[in-house]
């Protein structure tokens, strides 16, 4: 069913009647190119969605039903394949960001094969956690787990046919989770003959993990779990990651390796445990309205501190506000000269402080304080130099203040930037603050002083 509601108000999508006639009019009146007079639908659609394949039915041919599971899953990964391209084509954007908020350049094509792993990648785990909570029999429990093995292995596909993802393959986690979750679907299906890939994808996770952290990240958290101090959240993989690796050299006869990383996965696993009572954390799901996955990370984290604990949930809410500002003060800033990387925000402060300048705001969201003139200059010479501090300040140097907010100018033109200039009602010149600033004025003085004149 689908009802179409507009101004408040419920009107048909018939084709016959008033009411549909009053719809066409309404959509009709939509193909002007005055994006604000543009009236607005509120469709809701009930009813509509991926309906599961019926259970096959008796034949006696066999593997008729394993044929249909075939076929459905090869719909899905066409449509989550489909769906990446839409939403890399989509004209509110894809974005990926670091782990401190800043955008992180991509083009469409390697956007679409990223989704597309991820996605593929979540609905093979997706696949593997239902499996092990239902109740159904030993056989549908096996065939599940080789529908999700499907999605996993075309997921390491995506990883494998794209060569800017192989790139990230080491700069990012996800790529060694799936090298995990590919392993330990081998280990629930019993796959002995899949025995030296499953170690050749536990050595590449362990490569790609430890590549995240410190590297006595591990030695460290053995330590402090050992002298029941807290240990960071994250030990949660590295348990994992050293369970399968015990279970894999114990099948391959490697005993002493085996029983080494049996002990460690035990004892991160006893302290992790330790940390998060049950009660704690149903505590901290019904006073933060968070999930429990989150509520678990954060006593981890304060080795079960439920007022620390909570303390952090709240301050997450406010770091993903100010990155959310952060990404779009990099959009207003506009790309560099090579149209690829965003400008580093801070490089903009280091920058500023290099020249003398002061301090800047990169986290406003009202715009006044994001084109000061000294702003614009410290981010304008980082995007005509590509984020380069050292070429940016030879850059300086040589063209001065004046020069760079003209290039930058130039560039905002070239790339179809359209940025408003500040004015005040006296109409004060950037370029004739710039000037003033360059010789080591103060910005709010130089302006009081051309304003006066």
């Amino acid at each position: 069913t689908a009802r179409v509601i507009f101004k408040g108000k419920h009107i048909s999508s018939s084709s016959s009647g008033g009411e549909g006639n009053n719809l066409r009019k309404i959509v009709s009146s939509n193909d002007g190119k005055d994006e604000q007079k543009k009236n607005e639908l509120l469709c809701i659609v009930s009813g509509h969605g991926y309906v599961p394949p019926a259970p096959a039915a008796a034949s006696s041919v066999e593997g008729s039903a394993t044929d249909t599971t075939a076929r459905t899953d090869k719909e899905i990964i066409d449509s989550i394949r489909s769906s990446a391209s839409r939403i890399a084509y989509n004209q509110s954007g894809f974005e990926i960001t670091d782990q401190n908020g800043n955008l992180v350049p991509m083009s469409q094509t390697d956007s679409i094969s990223l989704l597309t792993a991820l996605g593929l990648h979540r609905i093979g785990r997706s696949k593997m956690e239902k499996c092990r909570e239902s109740n159904n029999d030993e056989g549908d429990k096996r065939n599940s787990l080789a529908s999700a093995l499907v999605f996993l292995l075309e997921a390491d596909a995506e990883w494998q046919g794209s060569s800017t993802l192989d790139i990230w393959k080491t700069k990012v986690d996800n790529y060694g989770l799936l090298q995990l979750d590919i392993a330990w679907n081998y280990l629930l299906l019993g796959s002995l003959e899949n025995l030296t890939d499953a170690t050749r994808r536990l050595e590449i996770a362990e490569t790609v993990l430890r590549k995240q952290v410190h590297s006595n990240f591990v030695t460290l958290a053995l330590v402090n779990a050992e002298s029941n101090n807290p240990i960071p959240p994250l030990c949660t993989i590295f348990v994992r990651l050293f369970l399968l690796q015990g279970v894999a050299n114990k099948m391959r006869n490697c005993n002493d390796t085996a029983a080494e990383r049996l002990t460690w996965a035990r004892v991160l696993c006893q302290q992790l445990r330790a940390s998060c009572p049950p009660d704690r954390v149903e505590i901290l799901c019904g006073a933060y309205c968070v999930e429990p996955s989150t509520a678990i990370s954060a006593l981890r984290k304060f080795n079960g501190d439920p007022d620390a604990a909570g303390n952090f949930i709240a301050s997450l809410r406010d770091d993903e506000a100010r990155s959310a500002k952060r990404r779009k003060r990099q959009h207003k800033l506009g790309k560099c000269a090579n149209n690829s990387d965003f400008v580093n925000l801070d490089l903009v402060q280091t920058l500023s402080d290099l020249l003398g300048f002061g301090g800047v705001n990169n986290n406003t969201n009202d715009g006044r304080d994001d084109q000061t003139t000294s702003n614009l200059i410290c981010s304008g010479v980082l995007r005509l130099t590509n984020n380069d501090i050292e070429k940016s300040l030879a850059l300086y140097n040589e063209i001065g203040a004046q020069g760079v907010l003209q290039r930058a100018a130039q560039l905002d033109k070239d790339t179809g930037i359209r940025r408003a200039s500040i004015r005040d009602k006296f109409e004060v010149s950037d370029v004739d603050v710039a000037s003033l600033v360059s010789m080591g004025v103060e910005e709010e003085r130089g302006r009081n002083a051309l304003r006066a004149t």
